[in-house]
């Protein structure tokens, strides 16, 4: 049994709440941006074009017979 009890008012302010919150974290509202942090720091980084393009790139580059085996052992295999 609970040491306390929960009133359908406090109920549906919890869930306003949570409904509010994930709301906040699917628009990226919670955190900075990479972005935003970059900037702040002076420093680069990559859009979020650059870094679709780079997975493709990678994802669709075949891989060399003998780096199969570091591959299967979680090692990343890349273009230099």
């Amino acid at each position: 049994m609970p040491a306390f009890s929960v009133t359908p008012l406090a109920k549906a302010q919890v869930d306003k709440l949570t409904q509010s919150v994930l709301a906040k974290a699917f628009r990226g509202a919670l955190v900075p941006t990479e972005a935003e942090l970059a900037r702040r720091e002076g420093r680069s980084y990559e859009t979020e074009e650059q870094l679709t393009g780079a997975h493709q790139r990678c994802t669709q580059r075949r891989v060399e017979p003998g780096a199969a085996s570091a591959a299967r052992q979680g090692g990343w295999v890349m273009d230099a």
